[in-house]
């Protein structure tokens, strides 16, 4: 009887399946970087052209336009006018711009001007970026002044760096 229990065992062992594999653990969640919604406001100029301001806002709102994580909002406000509407000094200060972001019920937006450089030829773009109860930031450009095409190249690289370099700067304020 042994011999025949033995057979049986040696006979269900070779019938079972091998154990299972690990399971792995599943993977971590994708965390979903928030939207946020950003304004350009027109950008002011001083001793530079409007059509230099105008073309460099309009790449600048190309350029936010496609930042992953950034929505751009529709409002195309103007510092020029926002400025005297809320009675603020130029450049603005720190209690204008909070009044500016309560205006266009926003808290996050991008300002500048475009002024001449000393150098012949050339203009100072000095972007902005506001965010409420962040440390603003602030980008300088000095660039051909015959740039005030929104679709030349040149100037969207000029936008590109001045956008990235004002994330990157935000990123690293933030704890």
């Amino acid at each position: 009887m042994r011999t025949a229990l033995g057979a049986f065992a040696l006979a269900l062992g070779a019938c079972s399946s091998p154990p299972p594999p690990p399971v792995a653990p599943p993977p971590p969640p994708v965390v979903a970087r928030p939207i946020i919604p950003v304004v350009v406001v027109d950008l002011d100029f001083d001793d530079a052209t409007e059509d230099q301001a105008e073309a460099l806002t309009a790449a600048l709102r190309s350029r936010v336009g496609g930042m992953p994580g950034w929505r751009l909002d529709a409002q195309r406000p103007s510092m020029t006018t926002l400025l005297p509407a809320l009675s603020c000094p130029r450049p603005p200060d720190a209690s204008c711009l909070d009044r500016i972001g309560k205006l266009l019920e926003v808290d996050h937006y991008f300002w500048g001007t475009v002024t001449k450089a000393p150098a012949p030829g050339d203009v100072v773009a000095e972007i902005h970026y506001w965010g409420r109860g962040e440390i603003e930031q602030v980008a300088r450009e000095t660039y051909s002044d015959n740039l005030t095409d929104q679709n030349d190249d040149a100037l969207r690289r000029i936008a590109f760096h001045l956008v990235e370099q004002l994330d990157a700067r935000r990123k690293a304020e933030k704890p």
